[in-house]
């Protein structure tokens, strides 16, 4: 894992170096171990190191053979497999990192075929100084950032948000920066908050040469639908299917322990993060650790992740987060995040768990990102196959009231209601419409009402979990600590997405959680760990790291006055009063100040230091929420 950057005019004109300084210096914490630029007037090349495989000078970037260069962030986890083909082929190779065999195979194989072949997290700039052109790509489900900026003929791209805003003059994008409150800038798959500066969206590629740029789409997750295999697994019984399960899981955890650095595991004593660290104990060295954020107070899952390291017996590190670093840790924290902090107020404690695992030697770590996702682990996916029977009593009311259209509006929330959803969509540009559009229809082959129940699990990788490697990627990087995820392969996709939900959720004489009373969430994974993990650890109730946030806050005028939030709205004084303190939500207005918060950062500028000394001076805790 590292943070590339760069530079790139059609025309051949020449930028200076000092772009590419300022790019290394705000994206060092992505990869302290080494700073490596390459300049030749028109094209520049930065690249961070976060030392993990091939620790020698042989694995340092950009790296080149004199015509072409590469810089790369991410994990090849197949790049053995693929070095040693080439070997066969009489390719050589001059380190063992998977730097050079991403390299190579580009040389050998081309971009396109390249990109189907390797199995990881990822993205890259190739440039080709014959052809003239830079050719960047990222991953199939983006757990790697990349975004980019085309301006006067040049391309400039950069891990992180922060180096292209520090460096380039940009112009906020005032009709998303208004509805992120609703928290689009972390969910997004291409927008952000600036006009003209984008994502490069998941399995995507962006070649820019002379005739301008070419985006072209390699992956989506609706390829890997597959009626074939899904008859397949619905003939078979619950224990062919939890064999295979296990099988590709085990060999998902196996695959990302390749690592010449110590690592470890995040854990929560939650069945995802333990049936994973219950099979790395398996395969990993002595060294391996765990690690867990202690949300002091009612929300501490403490004593189940210790339950989990006994079991294991591997070494277990907490940190022990209080509720006031809420807000010792929120403009740092923002600042590394990039976005307003809104759908994960637990990025702050993630924040300060991953800066554990870096105090203790740790670089990479498996995390149980996608479970919930693929699995159907949320209690609104549970509910939303059953909707019929649960809504049963709402149903018939909203029929009687149907009858009177007038108290039907009314019942519903008149004419507006539905607008924030609609909204929320358009700040997208609709495109996961056109997303569930296409996978519905490669799901033609089940029953209209069974496919809007299966495509739920695709839907929740495209939309759901954009937020949750946003969070991973900011939160693990600020500490220099790599997150790779055992659920997110290619091979477990496609088993999850071509799985049948009677195999996800599981049914029960008892009354299991409030939220979906005899059903299980997770079947095949919770069935799984049976042989590995204490039984109360398998059968633990979803709690998604609950942790102290925005709701249990109060905001005072003060955060507000002159400042961002009422440059957007264009405020006078005695508006802002009114605005300030008319009695709304109190939750309302601190989602308002995580956008002012962020806005003083990235629009303003201010430093984390001038912006915290804000905060401490205006946000505080209500008493009775600690």
């Amino acid at each position: 894992m590292c943070g590339i950057s760069g530079f790139f005019n059609i025309d051949r004109q020449e930028l200076d170096n000092k772009i590419l300084t300022k790019f290394s210096e705000l994206l060092n914490h992505r990869g302290p171990d080494n700073n490596g630029i390459y300049h030749n007037g028109h094209i520049g090349l930065s690249h961070n190191r976060l030392a993990i495989l091939d620790l020698s000078d042989k694995g340092n970037q950009p790296f080149s053979d004199g015509k072409r260069w590469l810089v790369y962030n991410g994990e090849i986890y197949n790049f053995k497999e693929i070095r040693n083909d080439m070997i066969k082929k009489d390719i050589s190779f001059s380190s063992n990192s998977d730097t050079e065999v991403l390299f190579k195979a580009i040389l050998y194989y081309g971009i396109d075929l390249t990109v189907r072949k390797i199995e990881g997290m990822f993205a890259f700039a190739f440039y080709d100084s014959e052809k003239e052109e830079i050719i960047l790509v990222r991953d199939k489900l983006g757990i790697k950032p990349l975004f980019y900026i085309f301006k006067n003929n040049t391309i400039y791209f950069a891990s992180e948000l922060k180096a292209l805003v520090s460096e380039i003059s940009l112009e906020l994008d005032l009709f998303r920066t208004l509805f992120s409150v609703l928290g689009i800038a972390e969910k997004s798959r291409y927008e952000t908050l600036f006009k003209n500066l984008y994502h490069l969206p998941p399995g995507s590629m962006l070649t820019v040469n002379a005739e301008g740029l070419r985006l072209k789409k390699y992956f989506q997750i609706s390829d890997l639908i597959n009626e074939k295999k899904y008859i397949l697994r619905h003939k078979s019984s619950f224990n062919d299917n939890l064999n295979e399960f296990h099988n590709i899981f085990e060999n998902s955890v196996k695959m990302m322990l390749i690592s010449d650095v110590p690592m470890g595991a995040f854990v929560s004593g939650g069945i995802d993060s333990s049936l994973i660290a219950s099979h790395a104990s398996d395969f990993a060295d002595n060294n391996f650790k765990l690690f867990t954020a202690n949300i002091l107070g009612r929300y501490s899952e403490f004593e189940d992740a210790k339950l989990l390291s006994e079991s294991l017996n591997k070494p277990l590190y907490q940190y022990s987060f209080k509720p006031e670093y809420f807000i010792r840790d929120l403009s740092k924290v923002t600042w590394h995040y990039e976005s307003p902090l809104l759908v994960h107020n637990n990025a702050i404690p993630f924040s300060n768990v991953s800066g554990l695992a870096y105090t203790e030697g740790v670089k990479a770590v498996l995390t149980g990102e996608g479970a919930d996702e693929m699995f159907m682990g949320y209690p609104k996916l549970l509910t939303q196959a059953y909707d019929s029977i649960i809504k049963a009593p709402y149903n018939i009311l909203n029929m009687l009231y149907g009858f009177t259209p007038t108290l039907q509006n009314y019942m519903k929330g008149g004419a507006s209601s539905g607008l924030e959803n609609i909204m929320e969509k358009a700040s997208q540009n609709f495109t996961r419409d056109l997303i569930r559009n296409e996978g519905m229809e490669k799901l033609s082959f089940l029953p209209l009402k069974q496919r809007k129940n299966h495509y739920l699990s695709i839907q929740m990788l495209n939309e759901g979990l954009v937020s949750l490697l946003w969070r991973n990627d900011r939160m693990g990087m600020m500490n220099s600590i790599e997150s790779r995820f055992p659920y997110l392969t290619t091979d477990m996709i496609e088993f999850a997405i071509n799985l049948p939900i009677k195999n996800k959720i599981g049914i029960t004489g008892r009354f299991y959680n409030y939220k979906h009373p005899f059903m299980i969430d997770k079947k095949i994974i919770r069935y799984s760990g049976l042989k590995k993990l204490p039984k109360k650890l398998i059968f633990k109730k979803k709690k998604g790291f609950p942790a102290h946030g925005l709701a249990d806050i109060k905001v005072k005028p003060e955060l507000f006055r002159g400042g961002f939030i009422s440059e957007l709205f264009n405020l006078h004084t005695k508006e802002q009063e009114n605005f300030f303190t008319e009695n709304f939500n109190n939750y309302h207005i601190a989602k308002f100040a995580a956008v002012e918060i962020w806005g003083k950062l990235f629009a303003f500028k201010d430093s984390i230091e001038k912006v915290q000394s804000d905060i401490e001076k205006s946000i505080f805790f209500k008493t009775n929420n600690i």
